[in-house]
This record gives C-alpha cells, structure tokens and sequence, in this order.
C-alpha cells in the first residue's frame, strides 16, 4: 500500500512485560490498583522510550500488542495503550492475542463497530469509522439508566452523525443499548462480530473510566478484533498532511 513501516524494539519492555505480566508475576495480583502495578513494572520508563519514538518518526499510526494470556495483563497493556493514545494524540490500534485472520484484511475492513460518547475524539473515531467500513457501520451510543428516557433523542442524534453512506452504499446500523457502556459495546461486538472497533482515546486521564477501569480497557480485555484509539487532533489538516508526507 506505498506504506512505509517502522518497527521498533523496546528492550526495557521485553524484560519488564512478559515475565512480570505472563508468567505470575502479576496475575498473583490481580486485585492491584493499576497505579500500583504501573509503579512496579516502570511503565514510565518505557513510556518515555516510546515518546522519543514517535516524535522521531511522526508517525501515522502506531500499532501496539495487548496479547497476553491473563485478562489481569490485557488490561494493564491496554491501560498502558491507553496511556499512549493520551500522551502522544496519534491513532493508536491494539492488536489482541485472535487478530491474524482480521488483521489479513487490514486497511480493507469490512465491518466496524464505532462507539461515541458524543464528546469530540469519539464523534471523529465514528466519522473515520464511517469512512473505513467497506460493508457495513455498526454506530453505537450507550445510555447510562438515569438516562434511558433521553434514548429516542439519542438516537436521532446518533443516526444524523452517522447516516446511510448514499456514495459508498455502506449500510448503517444503529444501537442506543441503556445501561454500563464498556458492558454493552462488548455485547454488541459479540453479537455483530465487527472487524474493528473503533472508539475516541482520552484527552484526560481520569476520562471515559467506570469503577476505575476505562472503558477502553474493558473492551480490549474481552473483545477478539482490533481496536483502533482515535484522536481529534490526530486528524487536523497540518496533521493529515504531515502523515500523507511519511507514506
């Protein structure tokens, strides 16, 4: 795809990760507060690893793993991912542990669940959402139960954000779901078996959280497809011009 690729290895991670996360290490304690389990693996360390990284390459989007073989782990490397998108502002893809088949269709997705909250970053991830789907729109907004009176309203906003694409005859399903927003977008994933998901990362680090576990981290946890992180200011003229320099 005229692409260009950019791998790079993160010594500090492979020492720190696998062991720590895989092998006991953390799975011992699972009911760690993440802060905690961020202080024992240095997560900071490799983050700024990470930082020198992408502001050398600029990249278009960064693409990181978030296998593990415990749900404990898959949540601190999605929290960590989640860290990612905050601090870098790049579209950010999490690629799971059952992503081969999906990711062989790879920038030719033919399904896509989008979930907005309606703030900014997560109407973008639905926009670009719109315009990726090869075949079909899953547009998701969940209500919480104090608002399920607001759903028929909710709904109408959500189908004029994302209507029926008449160019590319990509039909658009909607679901306004009532209830715990990381819950519903799995089950939804689950029943409609997207080949993305595409959610708005945060622009704050205490934003789209329930219980203290972000919904990002929720998802990745129990979904099987990719799941793409979008940012608003990721998609800015200056930086859509910058990133179709690079390819």
């Amino acid at each position: 795809m005229k692409t260009t690729v950019e791998f790079e290895y993160l010594p500090d991670a492979a020492a720190c990760l696998p062991g720590r996360l895989d092998r006991g290490g953390l799975s011992k304690h699972s009911d760690m507060p993440l802060a905690r389990v961020y202080d024992n693996l240095q997560l900071d360390d490799l983050m700024h690893s990470l930082e020198l990284v992408v502001a050398k390459f600029r990249p278009a989007i960064l693409v990181l793993g978030t296998s593990s073989d415990t749900g404990t782990a898959r949540v601190v490397l999605a929290s960590f991912a989640r860290k990612v998108a905050l601090k870098t502002g790049f579209p950010t893809l999490l690629v799971g542990p059952s992503n081969e088949l999906v990711l062989k269709r790879a920038g030719r997705w033919e399904k896509i669940l989008a979930a907005t909250d309606f703030t900014p970053q997560a109407t973008e991830g639905l926009l670009r959402a719109h315009e990726l789907a090869g075949a079909h729109l899953i547009a998701l907004h969940c209500v919480p139960k104090t608002e399920k009176n607001e759903a028929h309203r909710l709904l109408e906003r959500l189908r004029m954000l994302a209507p029926f694409n008449e160019s590319h005859t990509v039909p658009v399903q909607h679901f306004v779901p009532t209830g715990n927003a990381a819950e519903q977008i799995v089950s939804v994933a689950k029943q409609t078996k997207p080949d993305l998901i595409v959610l708005g990362s945060p622009i704050s680090s205490r934003e789209n959280t329930t219980d203290g576990e972000s919904v990002i981290c929720s998802v990745v946890k129990e979904v099987q497809c990719p799941v793409l992180l979008m940012s608003p200011q990721a998609w800015t003229p200056a930086g859509t011009e910058a990133a179709e320099a690079s390819l």
